[in-house]
C-alpha cells in the first residue's frame, strides 16, 4: 500500500546517495493512470490501483531532501504514457528550476 510504497522508496533513494555519496538531485515520474480508467462516470479515477503509489510518490517529494516529483498522471496510455516528450519537458524544467536554481515554472 502507500505506506509501504512510500517506505521502499525513500530507502532506495537513501541507498542510491549512500552510493553515490552525497545527496544527488533525484526526480520521481509519477505513475499515469494506465489502463485504470473508470468504468463509468461514477467511479473516479482516483479509486484507481496506482492512486495510492501516487499519493505515496508525492508524499516522498515533498519529505526527502533534494527531491522532486514531476506528474505523468495525466498522460494516460495503455502501459507507458504514449507523450513521452511532455514528460521529458517536465523533467528537464524540474531540473532547471531546483538543481540550477533557474526562476522557472514546473508545476
Amino acid at each position: 500500500g502507500r505506506a509501504d510504497y512510500t517506505c521502499y522508496l525513500e530507502h532506495m533513494i537513501g541507498d542510491w546517495r549512500d552510493l553515490w555519496g552525497y545527496s544527488v538531485p533525484f526526480i520521481v515520474i509519477q505513475l499515469h493512470t494506465f489502463g485504470y480508467l473508470p468504468c463509468d462516470a461514477q467511479t473516479p479515477v482516483i479509486s484507481a490501483p496506482q492512486a495510492g503509489i501516487r499519493l505515496a510518490e508525492w508524499d516522498v517529494g515533498r519529505q526527502c531532501d533534494n527531491t522532486f516529483v514531476v506528474t505523468a498522471a495525466d498522460q494516460g496510455g495503455p502501459l507507458h504514457p504514449p507523450y513521452k516528450s511532455e514528460v521529458g519537458r517536465r523533467v528537464a524544467l524540474a531540473i532547471v528550476a531546483n538543481v540550477f536554481k533557474q526562476n522557472v515554472s514546473w508545476l
